[in-house]
């Protein structure tokens, strides 16, 4: 729940700085039950808090003319609450019939493109993809910028680990937001254009882990290198030791 639930009063009581200081953090009322039983944080606890989140908002998502219904407002809390196992992920979440206004809005609104080389004028959000902090791409422009971040040189793709970020977050745009889903990039640019994309991760992963095979492969041989060498080093007094004994054995036939 992001802390939204905790008002300046709750903070400063004991009970909320107690559960600051354990090692897993959580809204007294908004944690799921497996998160105090394992003390593990997932995304299904992500989703019963978003399920008790919108409870407590209650009467407030119901209303205006374009506001979800009491009945969808129940539905998506029991969705959310139930047992972990059964609970949706976030992307599925978001096709719930709650979420329906706030997404026909989303495709109502236009914004200009923030490359505009292939396209003129207002683009619907619906026909591009936008990033956190409110930057456009249209379709068509996403495509070249995703065809030309995933033929990038491995060093540029593992300073992005893959991922393809706003074209306004280079280039002194200053753009922070956070790289586009794997999910955003597949409902907005081409087949063709995405199975690229989805290339030049693969490219990335299998020279990383090659990269782990060599590194591992160097430590051995290091190890092994560092036991000979203590072998070696072992058997050196004995072979002197056997020299000694056999020299003296000769002198002693001498006599």
């Amino acid at each position: 729940d992001f802390d939204i639930s905790v008002d300046s009063g709750t903070r400063t009581t004991q009970q909320y700085l107690a559960t600051t200081r354990m090692a897993f953090g959580y809204t007294p009322g908004f944690e799921a039950p497996e998160l105090l039983q394992t003390g593990r944080s997932t995304p299904a606890s992500d989703m019963f808090a978003l399920g008790k989140t919108v409870e407590e908002l209650g009467d407030a998502c119901t209303e205006g003319g374009s506001a979800a219904s009491a009945g969808e407002v129940a539905d998506l809390v029991h969705v959310l609450t139930v047992d972990a196992a059964l609970r949706p992920r976030a992307d599925a979440v978001a096709a719930h019939a709650f979420f329906k206004p706030l997404l026909d809005f989303r495709r109502e609104q236009t914004s200009v493109c923030c490359i505009g080389a292939f396209c003129t004028g207002l683009v619907r959000h619906s026909d591009g993809a936008l990033c956190a902090e409110g930057h456009l791409t249209c379709s068509a422009c996403l495509d070249g910028h995703v065809q030309s971040c995933a033929g990038e040189e491995l060093r540029l793709l593992r300073e992005r680990e893959g991922r393809v970020c706003c074209p306004n977050s280079g280039g002194g745009l200053g753009c922070a937001a956070a790289p586009f889903s794997d999910s955003e990039l597949g409902q907005t640019v081409s087949a063709a254009v995405f199975d690229s994309y989805v290339k030049g991760r693969m490219r990335l992963l299998e020279s990383s882990v090659r990269e782990e095979m060599e590194e591992e492969a160097e430590r051995r041989i290091q190890a092994e290198l560092q036991r000979l060498s203590f072998d070696l080093g072992t058997l050196s007094p004995l072979r002197l030791d056997l020299g000694a004994l056999s020299g003296a054995k000769t002198a002693g036939r001498g006599c």
